[in-house]
């Protein structure tokens, strides 16, 4: 997530989850469009998977979860904030009216899921070509 409610407002804050290494990776044969594209990501991140008759599973390997984690989903969420900010708050300025920033408000928060995310993959992959070429990463563990 890119944003957090403290208080009853919200700041952004990205929030990865942790992971259980002794768990599997389980993803399912049955896949929207969505959910192929994302599991080919999870594949380009090096996660290799066994096939099943009911699933697809990998292990969970340090070095994979922090390229899905660190190269991908921190840059993802940096997407949808920079979108946030592109549609809410960039466009106006310190004095504005309330009404016009809380129409473009929820005008972000009317645009369907699959735009946000289609924004949010672009900016990432975007960043981590530019990170990779000025070789700010992949960098190595501490």
């Amino acid at each position: 997530m890119y944003s957090y409610e403290f208080e009853n407002e919200y700041f952004p804050a990205i929030i990865l989850d942790a992971i259980d290494l002794k768990k599997q990776l389980i993803w399912p044969r049955k896949q929207t469009i969505e959910d192929q594209q994302e599991f080919e990501r999870l594949k380009e991140d090096g996660h290799i998977f066994i096939e099943s008759r009911r699933c697809f599973t990998a292990e969970f390997k340090p070095e994979l979860i922090r390229n899905t984690q660190l190269y991908r989903t921190l840059l993802h969420e940096f997407g949808h904030y920079v979108h946030y900010l592109e549609i809410v708050e960039r466009p106006g300025n310190d004095d504005e009216d309330y009404d016009i920033k809380e129409r473009r408000m929820d005008l972000y928060f009317s645009l369907p899921k699959s735009e946000k995310e289609k924004f949010a993959h672009i900016y990432a992959e975007k960043l981590k070509n530019r990170l990779i070429s000025e070789n700010k990463i992949p960098f190595t563990s501490i």
